[in-house]
């Protein structure tokens, strides 16, 4: 990350900005269907407790929208990583189910260090 990347705010997941009109409620020119604005908001999700929002300056919308595109960006750049793991492990996971295949006959504590319960019913054995 940059210096400048610092430097910007945070920006919670899956947040998105919206404009806004707003009406006051006093006796003015909003009431008769001019409302004040435009206003800016970032708005996001969190999970079980609705929508949670916070007010953005006009100064520092893009500053805003910056953040925003850097998040998902990064959001995108992960779930990418994420997708090639998946892959990877699937991949791994068909591998070692081949082995375990092929490999059926052969005892399971072949190449492992004894447990005690393996131990104990070689005792029992006659030899």
């Amino acid at each position: 990350m940059s210096e400048d990347e610092y430097r910007l705010p945070y920006i919670p997941k899956g947040a998105w900005l919206e404009e806004r009109f707003v009406r006051c409620g006093k006796d003015c020119r909003c009431r008769l269907g001019e409302p004040h604005g435009t206003y800016w908001r970032l708005v996001w999700r969190v999970k079980g407790k609705g929508k949670r929002q916070r007010y953005v300056a006009t100064e520092h919308l893009a500053m805003n929208q910056t953040a925003l595109e850097l998040r998902r960006k990064q959001v995108a750049h992960r779930r990418g990583w994420m997708r090639s793991t998946r892959a990877a492990l699937a991949h791994a996971r068909a591998v070692l189910r081949a082995v375990n295949e092929r490999t059926r006959d052969v005892p399971r504590y072949f190449g492992r260090r004894r447990t005690a319960s393996d131990r104990m019913l070689r005792r029992q054995d006659p030899v």
